[in-house]
């Protein structure tokens, strides 16, 4: 004892001495001088910091919010500019202001803006909406002040040239030709015009004038009327320097977004337009509230409950049941001030699916939704909520939505917001809503039914004299029905997300599937692929699309709803190279989600009444991607593969799935899914070790048998050729298609740069649609495939100009092969490949069907985690050797369609009313 208590005082006395030879510090008699201030802080009338963020109102009036997160190495910028003065009432002119902002000054030595984008490695969009004209860049995190004060200049300093605004007017006025031509846009337009008031933009085409437009722009494009939100990799106070440093900092008073235009006098209106097509398509809008409301919240579950999810109550009701609706949405358009409630129907049923989406109106205002109901609906909104969180513009247009309704700080707090909505609430919501006195009704009727010579006061009065009738029938069928019983999901806790990054891990499961596991706890979700080899290249034209009719059927409509009532989702994927299925549920809940679908998977039951369902569903789908890009590119590749599956397109599908039967689901089932080893790739909130118990369980054994893959390498078409097709839609969609070498092949990298020079904001774009004023749109699609793949080439143009389009298109595309480019387009063709492969690995399941493809091509784990760094070891003479082997001129496929036939006939306005 006495020896600790020595050694204990040694200790101490020498822990003295050497206190007390070390410097002592001394307080000072002057104060220290404070630390200088932010740069941003001197110029702010207020800065907060919260959950999401950061908030700060400088003293021009301009509003920043900044959003860090470390989910991906990417930054988005959106700046919000309100529609005030001119552009208030005015969507041609706000539209045509936006686009000469897009479009940038006079080039001068630093590039078009389209270029400067293009060399950052970044993507640019913008919108108009009744409040706000939107121009957002995303980009790599490291370009972040390369990107604002490319936002800045564009924003300051368009061009008022009167030849660029002739130019932007005309393709403009191209682009919303062919934009109401699509299924669906004319009658939303039309819905919106009838439902606030706001004129539908106009496509005349006549050049604005550059002093009303140079006007416009100086009222409106003030950092007093901006709001600029930011969300990415980055750090808030170095965002908010460097905007200070960009903008003028002169004292100005806020100018907020104009309030809520004047509706028209209340009443039940409506429009009767003629599309294309064999189905009909209604569109309901019903007046509601702003966001920010007290009852806002309920009424997104109204909207969710009626038209959220394939298992809806429109859907899972009038749907696969009663065989009236082959498909419905709702949602709450906040811009608009709107229930958007969207149907399609056969054209002779649609009397009947009108008078059946009123009738489930009127149940949900009699009578509260029952509690397995409502966990559908709020768990179809929470899963559209963390899906909007795996990016970043997802993150930034989320907080510029808490922005705009009056509290910033929300942006976590709309999962609560929904959780606390009690099953009154949703029915107050309805009766106080969805009246026909507060709606408006537009219906596209298809191209061979008969005029409809009636008013809005016939429809309103047919409408409510058939209600009680049907309401009385629709209750004794569900009297008679069986239900089935469900499982609740239980109580969450509260989820605390983080942002740190995981490496990819791999597992092999003995006798079973590969597993790749990518954890990602940023969101309380489990995306998971579970997938075949096989897919489109195992069909012949005996049987083209036999894969995605079996995955549809092999669903039932319980099984579904069950998922759906866990907050999760089902997705099937037929793609060319490997088919199967995502789930996407709460960590909590995925056990319990899983085990149905795996079930499922194994032994499915084909019932022929069920088939027959979805055989009609999938020709509806098939019908209303007809004259898509889509499908153009399906058309070239017809010709491009020739023999090969790859070749099969939507029209021979079409003409093969009636016959289709159940039983032949049942025999293709057994070759190419029982018994056979899928691959499974999952992100998400769980570990690989609590996943792989599950797939040992049901998906390995002794006579589990390897998915090899199947089928030749597709051969090089020797000789291209031109093909005409024509549309009665407006404008021209021109194609130039080549053979792309396989995933496997050594040209990998190389192709991917190319796709970076002309694709997105690249050369096509820049030539066609800046400088020569073709196109409205211009792109190059890679599409990757594991025997052999497509590059196109692809252009939208007005009625005219296609010829000269086309020319200028198929020289920039031999040029590339013809000689190297120039070092700084080299350079910003690279930016532009890495860029493009980090936005597209944000969304989870992008990054799992990349995940699926990287590995089921042989490569390894390193090769999938150095991607970026091999895109970066291509050289200029890899480039234009790739170039010259694959953009050959002579095996070019060539598809032009459109050529003026019929343009400008489809949907015109027949009939139209209103009802005081």
């Amino acid at each position: 004892m006495n020896g600790i208590r020595y050694g204990v005082a040694i200790a101490a006395a020498g822990f003295l001495l050497v206190s007390l030879g070390l410097p002592q510090s001394r307080r000072s008699g002057r104060r220290a001088a404070p630390e200088p201030r932010a740069p941003f802080l001197l110029e702010s009338l207020s800065y907060e910091e919260a959950a999401p963020g950061a908030r700060v109102v400088l003293k021009n009036g301009m509003t920043v919010l900044v959003h860090e997160t470390r989910t991906a190495p990417l930054v988005s910028v959106r700046a919000y500019v309100s529609r005030v003065g001119p552009l208030a009432a005015d969507d041609t002119l706000a539209e045509l202001l936006g686009a000469l902002v897009c479009r940038g000054g006079a080039p001068g030595s630093a590039g078009t803006f389209r270029q400067r984008v293009h060399a950052l490695g970044g993507v640019f969009s913008r919108s108009t909406d009744p409040g706000h004209n939107l121009l957002e860049i995303v980009a790599p995190a490291e370009r972040w002040r390369q990107v604002l004060a490319l936002q800045a200049e564009a924003v300051r300093r368009p061009s008022f040239d009167p030849e660029v605004v002739r130019a932007e007017s005309r393709l403009l006025a191209a682009e919303a030709r062919a934009r109401q031509a699509r299924p669906g846009e004319e009658a939303r337009a039309a819905l919106f015009e009838e439902g606030s008031g706001r004129a539908a933009p106009r496509d005349d085409g006549k050049p604005g004038d550059p002093e009303k437009v140079r006007a416009a722009f100086a009222a409106a494009y003030t950092p007093a009327a901006m709001t600029l939100v930011v969300a990415g990799d980055v750090r808030s106070s170095d965002i908010l320097n460097e905007i200070v440093r960009l903008y003028d900092m002169s004292p100005r008073p806020r100018i907020g977004a104009p309030g809520r235009l004047a509706r028209q006098a209340a009443g039940f209106r409506y429009r009767a337009l003629r599309g294309e097509g064999p189905q009909a398509r209604i569109l309901f809008g019903f007046r509601t509230a702003p966001e920010g409301g007290g009852d806002y919240a309920a009424t997104e579950v109204l909207a969710a409950l009626l038209g959220g999810g394939s298992s809806s109550l429109l859907e899972a009701r009038w749907g696969e049941r009663e065989g009236l609706l082959l498909g419905a949405r709702a949602l709450v358009a906040s811009a608009r001030g709107m229930l958007l409630l969207e149907a399609e129907t056969d054209g002779e049923d649609i009397d009947r699916a009108e008078l059946a989406i009123m009738t489930e109106i009127e149940r949900i205002q009699r009578r509260d939704p029952e509690r397995a109901e409502m966990e559908r609906a709020i768990g179809c909104l929470e899963r559209s909520y963390w899906r909007a969180l795996e990016t970043v513009g997802g993150r930034a247009a989320l907080l510029a939505r808490c922005e705009f309704s009056g509290n910033w700080k929300r942006m976590r707090s709309y999962p609560i917001e929904w959780r606390r909505v009690k099953a009154s609430e949703v029915r107050q919501a309805a009766g106080r809503y969805l009246g026909l006195d507060n709606g408006v009704l537009v219906e596209c009727l298809p191209g061979s039914s008969g005029r409809r010579s009636v008013t809005a006061a016939v429809v309103k009065k047919t409408l409510e004299g058939l209600l009680p009738a049907a309401l009385e029938e629709a209750g004794r069928k569900r009297e008679q029905e069986v239900v089935h019983a469900v499982t609740l999901p239980e109580a969450r806790g509260r989820f605390e997300p983080s942002e740190v990054q995981y490496p990819l891990r791999t597992a092999s499961i003995l006798r079973g599937p590969d597993l790749y596991v990518q954890e990602d706890h940023s969101t309380p979700v489990i995306d998971l692929g579970l997938f075949f080899p096989g897919g489109k290249r195992a069909e012949t034209a005996k049987n083209a699309g036999i894969t995605a009719l079996m995955l549809e059927a092999m669903m039932p409509s319980a099984l579904l709803r069950q998922v759906e009532i866990l907050g999760g989702e089902v997705e099937s994927v037929a793609g060319d190279d490997f088919f199967g299925f995502f789930l996407s549920v709460p960590s909590a809940s995925f056990e319990a989600a899983f085990e149905p679908l795996s079930r499922a998977i194994r032994n499915p039951e084909f019932v022929p009444e069920a088939v027959e369902w979805r055989k009609r569903v999938r020709s509806a789908e098939l019908a209303g991607g007809e004259g898509s890009p889509e499908a153009g590119i399906r058309g070239m590749e017809s010709v491009l593969f020739r023999e090969s599956a790859y070749a099969l397109t939507g029209g021979e599908e079409a003409s093969v799935l009636p016959g289709l039967t159940a039983d032949a689901l049942e025999l293709w089932h057994r070759e190419t899914v029982l018994r056979r080893k899928p691959v499974v790739a999952a992100v998400g909130d769980t570990t690989g070790t609590a996943l792989a118990g599950r797939f040992v369980k049901d998906f390995s054994g002794s006579r589990m048998r390897e998915g090899a893959r199947t089928g030749e390498f597709v051969e090089p078409l020797e000789k291209g050729t031109v093909i005409e097709g024509r549309w009665t839609r407006p404008g021209m969609m021109l194609l130039v298609g080549y053979p792309a070498p396989p995933e496997e092949d050594e040209d990998l990298y190389a192709v991917r740069v190319l796709e970076g020079y002309f694709g997105g904001m690249g050369r096509l774009a820049q030539e066609l649609r800046d400088r020569l004023g073709a196109v409205w749109h211009a792109d190059f699609v890679l599409r990757p495939r594991l025997l052999g793949g497509s590059m196109a080439a692809v252009a939208l143009t007005g009625d005219e100009g296609g010829a000269a389009a086309l020319e200028a298109m198929r020289a920039e595309l031999d040029a590339a092969g013809g000689r190297p480019p120039a070092a700084h387009d080299f350079r910003a063709a690279q930016a532009a490949a890495v860029g493009m492969h980090r936005i597209r690995r944000q969304g989870r399941r992008d990054r799992i069907v990349e995940l699926v493809r990287h590995f089921m091509a042989g490569k390894g784990v390193d090769e999938y985690r150095e991607f970026e760094r091999n895109l970066g070891g291509v050289t200029g003479e890899d480039f234009t050797a790739a170039a010259a082997r694959i953009l050959r001129s002579e095996r070019a496929v060539v598809l032009k369609i459109g050529e003026r036939v019929g343009a400008g006939e489809a949907a015109e306005p027949e009939t139209r009313g209103e009802e005081r």
